[in-house]
């Protein structure tokens, strides 16, 4: 562990808000336009396609790398996993997050704020890696160990924090475990009963 308490006031600076980005424009699958950062960064990804209404329907100048400027009508800020699925351009392991995970949070009423104990993890600087990599460490922590934790996970773009039940976790590693057999015993008898397991605690996930 490496402290006893962790509130939102403890998170370090993001560094890399002020580093010079430039744009290329790809068009994907789905004939959408996608703005990809030449720093590789995931957090500063953008589409713009048929609803032009992001950032309230602004224009938005976007520098490209080829020297000029890209003005784009209502563009939406993105997702590595879209930007993938649509493009085949892999940045998923490139958002820069700050986390941690503790045992408890207790809160603060003074400054209206959660005050996270019994730290499990803290990250010691902004990180590289997925979008989700706190969360996803919560969850493997709490399905290894049968405990619930209680996570907080900061990017460019804001923070969130939660709790994560293990045994809601229990329950969707359950869910996907079934939809992996279901083509391979569907017609059995164990299928049946598991089937109706499965459906008596779906309400965990």
């Amino acid at each position: 562990m490496y402290k006893s308490s962790f509130t939102e006031k403890d998170v370090p600076k993001y560094p890399y808000r002020n580093v010079p980005t430039k744009y290329k424009k790809v068009i994907g699958k789905s004939g959408g336009l996608w703005l990809v950062p030449n720093t590789g960064n995931s957090d500063s990804i953008y589409h713009s396609g048929e609803d032009k209404t992001g950032f309230c329907g602004s224009t938005l100048e976007f520098p490209l790398i080829d020297g000029t400027v890209a003005k784009i009508v209502g563009p939406w800020h993105s997702n590595s996993d879209g930007l993938f699925n649509d493009t085949g351009i892999d940045l998923r392991e490139n958002s820069w997050t700050f986390g941690c995970i503790s045992f408890t949070r207790e809160y603060d009423v003074q400054n209206l704020s959660g005050i996270m104990t019994s730290i499990m993890h803290l990250d010691k600087e902004w990180t590289k890696g997925s979008f989700d990599r706190i969360t996803d460490m919560a969850k493997k922590l709490a399905l290894e160990n049968k405990r619930d934790y209680y996570y907080y996970s900061a990017s460019s773009g804001g923070a969130s924090s939660g709790m994560i039940e293990w045994r809601a976790e229990a329950m969707k590693e359950m869910m996907t475990m079934f939809k992996e057999i279901q083509p391979c015993v569907s017609d059995s008898d164990l299928f049946k009963k598991f089937s109706a397991l499965i459906k008596k605690y779906e309400h965990y996930c």
